[in-house]
């Protein structure tokens, strides 16, 4: 699932969600300023809610033409 995030959400997701290190930490890390951080951070949380979603579609698709 995590796969499917751009480089930049990946890598923001990881630190500031897994590490739980700062935007401004993450942007120095990634050479880039702290508000692309944070909007890339919510982008990627924001993508894995979608493709929750479109599982869960897919799941409850299959589901039905078993019943």
């Amino acid at each position: 699932m995590i796969a499917r995030l751009d480089v930049l959400c990946r890598s923001a997701l990881v630190i500031c969600g897994l590490e739980r290190r700062s935007a401004y930490e993450a942007a120095a890390l990634l050479g880039i300023d702290p508000a692309g951080v944070e909007g890339a951070y919510w982008a990627a949380i924001e993508s894995l809610e979608v493709i929750r979603c479109e599982q869960f579609q897919q799941q409850n698709d299959s589901a039905a033409v078993y019943n």
